[in-house]
């Protein structure tokens, strides 16, 4: 068993206040014996104007922070700036009817497209925009940069979405050469089928996988999978997270695999378990994220695992405390969870 497993929070991108800041979360991590902390790198945000380098000053802030309480860091790359992915010069009337077969499934309300920020750049080699946007997260004080997040559930196009994630596997690698980082990927959506819009986990693994080494992309020391588990905590089972184990112990040996999203969603398990009562569904989450743990413990190859957000987010009710802080029984549960490295 993985007992050495290590054990961090991965905050959110958003939030309507400085909920997801670290500061708003800094007892939450002493108390509960976090490690490591997962924060997101907004391309859009940092940098808007390409005539200008991008703004990484409140973002240090909470790297430094971090340090400052001895936890590693994480950044997570998220989203494309229009000026990257060639829809900047798109009105609101040309958005709402931009390649909606990639964007909206069919018969659906167009007005819950995907976003153009999560349009795939053309050019995502060293020498690209992009290139120099990773460049430029190197420079920061972190462990590690995932590359993308979600990359078969939120980017777009999906068709040869896995070619594009092995071009930014590779492009992080070179410009990151001579640093202590490690390049995270692919951050998969545990997600199962697909369509247009989406690609089933290990599908989209696999295709990876063979584009990886299409191009010579060689995973060594300073390479780690990364992968979301909110199906196998939801459902109570652990299916998914084994299949992609063992996915990658055929294909990447020696690779380990950070589970870098974890948890259970207040909404879906009162929904799949046919559960009314608030208390109830709360007592539940608890139960589900720590046996979920326990069973990432168990699976090889498995070495972190990072509980998406301890303030939860309205539209994605994961967390483990209320909106307004107060905990919940699961982060009592995550808190009293085996010490970690």
């Amino acid at each position: 068993m993985g007992v050495g497993i290590a054990r961090g929070i991965a905050l959110g991108p958003g939030g309507i206040g400085d909920e997801q800041r670290y500061a708003s979360n800094r007892r939450f991590v002493a108390e509960t014996g976090c490690t490591w902390v997962r924060l997101w790198a907004e391309w859009p945000k940092l940098q808007a104007d390409p005539r200008r380098a991008p703004n990484f000053s409140e973002l240090d802030a909470e790297i430094a922070a971090a340090r400052a309480d001895g936890l590693k860091v994480m950044l997570t790359s998220w989203r494309y700036p229009r000026w990257a992915n060639g829809t900047a010069a798109l009105t609101p009337e040309r958005d709402a009817a931009f390649e909606l077969a990639d964007r909206v499934k069919p018969g659906g309300d167009p007005a819950r497209r995907k976003d153009l920020t999560f349009r795939v750049p053309g050019e995502l080699g060293e020498d690209s925009a992009y290139g120099r946007w990773l460049a430029a997260l190197g420079e920061r004080d972190v462990d590690a940069i995932e590359v993308v997040n979600e990359p078969n559930h939120q980017l777009w196009p999906q068709r040869a979405v896995h070619a594009a994630v092995a071009r930014m596997m590779a492009t992080a690698r070179a410009v990151l050469d001579g640093t202590r980082i490690t390049v995270v990927g692919p951050a998969t959506a545990d997600r199962r089928g697909g369509g247009p819009l989406g690609t089933d986990h290990l599908q989209f693994a696999r295709a990876l996988i063979d584009e990886l080494e299409l191009i010579g992309f060689r995973a060594d020391e300073r390479t780690a999978w990364s992968h979301h588990n909110y199906g196998d905590v939801e459902s109570d089972g652990a299916e998914r997270i084994a299949a992609a184990a063992a996915l990658v112990a055929e294909r990447l040996p020696g690779r380990p695999i950070w589970v870098t999203e974890t948890g259970a969603r207040l909404t879906t398990i009162a929904r799949d378990e046919r559960l009314r009562d608030d208390v109830v569904v709360r007592r539940r989450q608890a139960e589900l994220v720590a046996r979920g743990y326990e069973r990432l413990r168990a699976q090889a190859g498995v070495d972190m695992v990072l509980q998406y957000l301890f303030i939860t987010d309205m539209n994605y009710d994961s967390g483990l405390c209320e909106l307004d802080g107060r905990p919940r029984p699961a982060y009592y549960a995550w808190a009293q969870l085996p010490a970690v490295r």
